[in-house]
């Protein structure tokens, strides 16, 4: 039940059609018809709780677990009680027996400055026949934190080659990306990788505002590199769009040479409305032109979610 947001209370936390999510006691429901998530006594009054103010730094050290996970993780959001945080927090880190616990307390110890916090991920992250589902949590923690000891860590694994692999290496290249560091100019020795599930990530983990210098960078490669890396070049610059990387890319089609046409194929690859804006008036749009008719958003048939069902369709064999 929703309250305290002026609207009737409601009975479940999210719409289910002519469905609930909780019965009650003595209630009927058909099989596959009616969703049992609980079977609540009462309806919680939460009007009585709003004037709670929630006190982290004395759930520290409550006696359940996920007391301690979430008062750990709300002191790094706590800026009135950050004084008092690092210590609290430093103290828990030798003496909590919660591994989940722990990490995600040096994550908070970190975000707030400590080296202590940076040392205890460092240490999960590497410990030699470690606990790997430990370690991937370490490096969810490096995503969030966003500093130069995260993109050292992250770095660290991405160039790990005894990781080849692993989904740990690919969540490393992935959170050195749009979704963690923006560290775009990490990515570029990943995108042609013999792994090619780290190829993909580091592919899709550039983001619209990868840096010009990046966007040239992968225009050289796309230009000079092996095909592997050409190819991936192209790609990356299809994700990224924009019309820095048109314009980057219409000076490499104008240079000519072996790879020009994988540029002017790279153009047509991106948004037609844009590189027809773009190349208004030059010989090049009239190459271009044919490729715009099936690009990514010229027709109903181009967009990402037919795209998607007619692949799926495509596939099935009954």
């Amino acid at each position: 039940m929703m309250e305290g947001d002026g609207r009737p209370p409601r009975r479940q936390t999210y719409g289910l059609g002519d469905k609930r999510a909780y019965a009650a006691p003595g209630e009927r429901f058909e099989a596959n018809v009616t969703i049992l998530a609980g079977v609540p006594e009462s309806l919680a009054d939460v009007n009585r709780h709003l004037a709670d103010r929630y006190d982290p730094l004395g759930d520290i050290a409550a006696r359940h677990p996920m007391d301690r996970y979430a008062a750990v993780k709300a002191l790094r959001f706590r800026a009135d009680l950050r004084q008092a945080a690092v210590p609290a927090i430093e103290n828990t880190l030798d003496t909590e027996p919660e591994i989940r616990v722990a990490l995600e307390a040096a994550g908070a110890a970190a975000a707030l400055g400590s080296n202590a916090g940076e040392d205890r991920i460092a240490s999960v992250l590497r410990a030699d026949g470690g606990d790997s589902e430990m370690s991937m949590e370490a490096i969810l923690i490096l995503t969030e934190l966003k500093t130069v000891f995260a993109r050292e860590q992250l770095r660290h694994v991405a160039m790990n080659a005894e990781l080849r692999g692993e989904e740990r290496r690919q969540a490393a290249i992935w959170g050195l990306g749009k979704v963690g560091l923006k560290s775009y100019g990490d990515l570029l020795p990943f995108i042609g990788d013999d792994d090619e599930n780290a190829a993909y990530h580091a592919i899709a983990a550039f983001g619209p505002d990868t840096p010009k210098p990046v966007i040239e960078a992968l225009t050289d490669i796309l230009m000079h590199g092996n095909a592997r890396d050409a190819a991936a070049a192209s790609e990356a610059l299809r994700v990224i769009g924009g019309m820095t990387a048109l314009e980057s890319l219409i000076a490499a089609a104008n240079a000519g040479g072996q790879r020009g046409n994988l540029a002017l194929a790279t153009i047509g690859r991106l948004s037609p409305d844009m590189v027809r804006a773009g190349l208004a008036g030059t010989p090049l749009l009239e190459r271009v032109e044919p490729m715009l008719l099936v690009a990514r958003g010229a027709s109903w048939l181009t967009s990402e979610e037919a795209s998607a069902d007619i692949a799926f369709l495509l596939k099935q064999a009954l």
